[in-house]
């Protein structure tokens, strides 16, 4: 006549099983997902709060159409990994690389910057105009340092120094 009840009543519970365990599986990725993310965002958070640039001195070179401005950045947080830096100067995205490649760069080729220690960044081949112009230094966590300066036709003046982190979305 067909199926009896008990083969019938084996295939529904083996489908349920299945379908248990697979959503199991799924449901466990899903959070080893969500607390994993959580915890990354606890570090970036941790990592945010302690790490802090300044910029401690600057010295300037005129040249015949030009000038040369370096600015000595300490660190005074966590160490931070150097090469995960980046820079916005003038509104254009700038890697911060050995300065004998770029127009902005760092004079020493240290990896990682400890806390106390200072790094030279050099920025060279600068009008000689009084516009203002702007620096912005971007560690690996998303912090930044920014920098504003003119020059004013005998001397650079650094006008101001910002250090700002970016918030998460509400």
């Amino acid at each position: 006549m067909g199926f009896s009840v008990s083969a019938s009543t084996a295939i529904l519970f083996t489908s349920i099983l299945l379908v248990l365990s697979n959503l199991y599986i799924a449901w466990e990725n899903s959070y080893v997902q969500v607390k994993d993310a959580e915890e990354y965002w606890y570090d970036l958070r941790i990592s945010r709060l302690s790490t802090r640039l300044n910029l401690t001195s600057y010295s300037y070179a005129i040249g015949s159409n030009h000038y040369n401005l370096t600015l000595t950045i300490e660190n005074n947080g966590n160490t931070v990994n150097v090469g995960y830096w980046s820079g916005i100067y003038d509104g254009d995205y700038v890697t911060l690389s050995d300065v004998a490649d770029d127009d902005v760069g760092f004079l020493s080729p240290l990896e990682y910057l400890l806390p106390g220690e200072s790094i030279s960044l050099n920025i060279t081949f600068i009008g000689l105009d009084n516009s203002q112009h702007t620096l912005w230094i971007f560690i690996g966590n998303g912090c930044g340092l920014g920098i504003k300066w003119h020059y004013n036709g005998s001397d650079v003046l650094i006008d101001t120094t910002s250090w700002t982190c970016p918030s998460e979305v509400t």
